[in-house]
């Protein structure tokens, strides 16, 4: 048996210890650094992952349906004052209508000539010349005028105009203004393809007559103050001896009017009762019928030829054909009073004077 030493034995347990010691080592190192690559793991999948895309555009679809869409009602700017929503922006090319009267213009007439004057002849055709056959004559009662309209079935072609005093309305359009330049509505003729607005201080100082087409369109102004006083007036006749407009009609482009007083034609010295025409688009005057052939209250142009009357009291009383084209006349007939009304119905002239009704073939 082979002998150990003491202190072999001791050299040999110190290094099997030393061993010992460094395998633990060893291992203890091995599991701290799997302990830490197992923590770095569970850490990475707890962190949330960033953006890949970070500098990524954004969705413009996306950011539309976010947004709220504007309201054109509440949202839209309000317009200015002078362009109301509901009207819009007037044609400054457009004709004044009757209600913008206010703003017409009138042609402004010269004073007229006092005796038959022609300088210009309307293009208007012409039939043959009335022959004025006396058909009927019979006494009137002076005060019935209305029932002679309705027998015959016919009236005058005008309104009745607004009159406050009478408490009567009128029967005119409602756009039609019931005064113009300070002067009231007198007289309101409704004819076939035209109006005509006639105003004046009163019923018996007429001024101005406002044309119109059928849409009341305004074609012409006329201020007529410069015919209303003849050249002469008799002494106290003063009052009496203005000349108003009294009736007035269109025939292709020409105006047709008549300007009288009603008393006697010497308080004018004569120069009373006229008709004239005049160039319904410049306001010319192409012609002025000689004096005392025109105070009835209406007169009818027919087929190129002015049917109309004079007559007052103790003068002299006529009917009275005159040219359309250069206001000669053509053809005068004695009646028993003042002409007032004419009417043609199925062929005839039908004529109310002061006191007597007659019906003439044409």
């Amino acid at each position: 048996m082979a002998r150990v030493s003491y202190r072999s034995m001791i050299t040999t347990s110190v290094l099997a210890l030393t061993l010992a010691l460094g395998c633990d080592s060893t291992e203890s190192k091995s599991e701290s650094k799997s302990e830490s690559k197992s923590d770095a793991k569970a850490a990475a999948k707890a962190e949330p992952k960033p953006d890949a895309k970070p500098d990524a555009k954004p969705d413009a679809k996306a950011d539309a349906k976010a947004e709220p869409k504007p309201d054109p009602k509440v949202d839209a700017k309000p317009k200015p004052d002078d362009e109301p929503e509901d009207i819009p922006a007037s044609d400054p090319d457009a004709p004044l209508t009757i209600a913008e009267l206010d703003r017409a213009k009138p042609i402004v007439l010269p004073a007229p000539a006092w005796e038959h004057n022609a300088i210009g002849s309307p293009a208007i055709e012409q039939g043959p010349q009335p022959a004025l056959k006396q058909k009927s004559k019979q006494k009137n009662k002076i005060i019935d005028d209305e029932a002679w309209f309705l027998d015959l079935g016919a009236s005058l072609p005008e309104w009745e105009v607004p009159n406050p005093r009478m408490g009567r309305p009128g029967t005119v359009p409602k756009d039609v203004p019931h005064t113009f330049a300070g002067a009231r509505l007198v007289r309101a003729l409704d004819l076939p393809d035209h109006a005509i607005f006639v105003y004046g201080a009163n019923f018996s100082e007429a001024r101005y007559a406002a044309v119109t087409n059928r849409k009341y369109e305004i074609l012409g102004v006329f201020d007529f103050d410069a015919w209303q006083t003849a050249p002469t007036t008799a002494g106290g006749a003063a009052g009496y001896v203005s000349q108003a407009l009294t009736w007035a009609e269109v025939v292709d482009g020409v105006l047709f009017v008549s300007h009288a007083h009603r008393t006697y034609a010497e308080s004018s010295g004569g120069k009373n009762a006229y008709v004239a025409a005049i160039t319904l688009a410049t306001g010319d005057v192409l012609w002025r019928s000689d004096p005392l052939v025109s105070n009835s209250r209406n007169f009818v142009v027919r087929d190129g030829w002015i049917l109309t009357g004079y007559g007052f009291t103790a003068e002299d009383d006529f009917i009275y054909v005159l040219d359309t084209h250069d206001g000669t006349t053509a053809k005068k007939v004695k009646v028993k009073s003042g002409p007032d009304y004419f009417i043609v119905k199925d062929g005839d002239l039908h004529v109310r004077t002061y006191n007597t009704n007659y019906v003439f073939s044409l």
